[in-house]
C-alpha cells in the first residue's frame, strides 16, 4: 500500500475518546487518541485513558461519562463500554490517577473498547466500522534486521483554549 493509502485508512480508524465528570472533584477531564483495530468496532487505546470507564459509577451512577468522538472537528459519536484493561498497569498505577502531571513508563499501558451505542438517537450504529488490522504474524513481531516503518497517529481533539 501506498503511503497515501495507509494515510488515509489510518485517519478513517482514529478515534477520540474524552471523559468527563457530571461535577468536579478530584478528576480531571481526559482526552486521548484510540484506534479501532476491529470493524465490530474494538478500540485500541491507553489504559491510563480507559481507566475512566472503571470508574464510570464513582460516588454516584453514571458520574464519569466517556465518549467516542469522530469527525473534524471531532463531535460525539459513540458510546463504549471496557472489555479489556491490563491488569498490570491498574496494580502499578491506579493510586496516580488523582496526582498532579502523573507519568509512567508506559508499560502495558493499553486497553480495549467496545462501541455499544450511538450517541445520535436517529443514527443507528454501522454494521461495520472503518478498522485498522492488527498483524499478528510471528514474521511481522520477529526482531529482523530489515528496515522497519510505523505510522504514529493521534487524534489531539482535546481542550483547547481559544488562542490554540
Amino acid at each position: 500500500m501506498s503511503w497515501n493509502v495507509i494515510n488515509e485508512k489510518t485517519r478513517a480508524a482514529l478515534v477520540n475518546i474524552i471523559c468527563t465528570t457530571k461535577r468536579g472533584g478530584s478528576f480531571r477531564p481526559v482526552s486521548g487518541s484510540g484506534v479501532v483495530i476491529d470493524p465490530r468496532g474494538v478500540i485500541l487505546t491507553n489504559a491510563h485513558v480507559a481507566e475512566y470507564f472503571l470508574l464510570k459509577d464513582y460516588l454516584v451512577p453514571d458520574f464519569i461519562e466517556c465518549l467516542i468522538r469522530t469527525g473534524t472537528p471531532a463531535t460525539n459519536a459513540y458510546r463504549a463500554r471496557l472489555l479489556y484493561i491490563a491488569p498490570q498497569w491498574i496494580e502499578k498505577n491506579a493510586a496516580k490517577l488523582t496526582e498532579e502531571g502523573a507519568t509512567g513508563t508506559g508499560e502495558n499501558d493499553f486497553a480495549l473498547l467496545l462501541i455499544t451505542e450511538s450517541t445520535r438517537p436517529d443514527t443507528p450504529l454501522p454494521s461495520l466500522f472503518p478498522a485498522l488490522a492488527i498483524d499478528w504474524k510471528a514474521e511481522t513481531l520477529a526482531e529482523t534486521e530489515k528496515e522497519k516503518y510505523a505510522l504514529v497517529a493521534g487524534y489531539p481533539a482535546g481542550f483547547l483554549g481559544g488562542i490554540a
